[in-house]
């Protein structure tokens, strides 16, 4: 995802992913468990909505933001 691209919504995303932009977690929950999660971007849960890291590999560089009610595991 480039440094303007954006992932946004609810779901699963089983792919690999490096992320420069914003994935973002909305409308319930959205889980990441692809082979791998790079993030220099943003990684954002929205109001309400729930964000699963399960990728076996993470790089963590960027931003995490947890709007109210949200969560981010």
């Amino acid at each position: 995802i480039g440094s303007s691209g954006q992932l946004l919504g609810q779901g699963v995303a089983a792919v690999a992913i490096d992320n420069r932009g914003l994935v973002q977690a909305q409308g319930g929950a959205l889980t990441l468990s692809g082979a791998s999660l790079s993030n220099t971007g943003l990684l954002r849960a929205a109001a309400g909505a729930q964000l699963f890291v399960d990728a076996p590999q993470v790089a963590q560089g960027g931003r995490i933001e947890v709007q109210s009610g949200g969560s981010v595991v």
